[in-house]
């Protein structure tokens, strides 16, 4: 009887429960990412990926799109010369949002990103309506300057963050509830920023948001990483499930003892 009431239990939990992250990054080989250097050639001015049926994420897709140049992923450009990676604590962010190790994220080299885009902005849709949703990403500036992150549709939720992924720097709070532009900082020689955020989709299942600079900048993309957040109603589930199992089982022992 326990057998059967906690195999239902997880079957009812699972449709609640968190899905793995999905993790894309951009021209090289990073364990336990996909490659994404295959949609970002040409001159078009968006480029779409769609979530997989196994991804966890079936019918979403995200949009990047951004204006001037052309399309390149710049494998290997990126961190620059001289950057070199640290387990600071947006790395350890970066592990505990995507569920990729250290190592695996200090291989990443490659970025997307378009000529002088000056902005590029990065739209989710079809996702599941009013849910929160982690997404960590690598961010730099093909120029250097200043690099702007606003948040366009859906709610940047408390402990978004941002942080360096070198020396010994902590983590700066982004404004939660803000649609302003917001500074992550001034980027140079093509470093990585990680980004941390915590975000609700709107009632239709949207989000988007952008980033801008100064000095005709070149937003890129390292890695970009989303995954759902469990609802609370599901630890209930589970715990309540659980408690029906443990008083069978109790039953069963006493009817043996009877």
């Amino acid at each position: 009887m326990k057998k059967f009431i906690l195999t239902g239990a997880a079957l009812l939990v699972a449709g609640t429960m968190a899905n793995a992250a999905v993790v894309l990054t951009f021209g090289n080989g990073v364990s336990g990412a996909e490659d994404w250097s295959s949609a970002a050639s040409g001159s078009d001015s968006t480029k779409v990926y769609s979530y997989g049926e196994n991804s966890g994420f079936s019918g979403a897709s995200l949009t990047v799109s951004g204006g001037g140049g052309t399309w390149h992923s710049s494998a290997g450009a990126y961190p620059g010369s001289g950057s070199s990676w640290s387990n600071t604590a947006a790395m350890e962010g970066l592990v505990a949002y995507t569920g990729l190790t250290a190592d695996a994220i200090k291989s990443t080299t490659g970025a997307l990103n378009r000529g002088t885009a000056g902005t590029m902005t990065y739209a989710l849709s079809g996702l599941t309506a009013n849910t929160t949703y982690k997404i960590a990403m690598l961010v730099s500036n093909g120029n250097n300057g200043s690099l702007n992150f606003t948040m366009s549709t859906g709610s940047l939720l408390e402990n978004s963050s941002y942080g360096s992924v070198e020396g010994t720097g902590g983590l700066s709070t982004l404004t939660a509830g803000s649609t302003s532009e917001q500074s992550i900082g001034s980027i140079s020689g093509k470093k990585y920023t990680a980004l941390l955020l915590n975000v609700e989709s709107d009632n239709t299942g949207n989000i988007s948001f952008q980033f801008s600079g100064s000095g005709s900048p070149k937003p890129a993309l390292g890695l970009f990483s989303i995954a759902s957040v469990p609802e609370p109603s599901a630890f209930g589930l589970l715990a309540g499930v659980g408690a029906l199992a443990l008083a069978a089982s109790r039953r069963r022992r006493s009817r043996k003892v009877a």
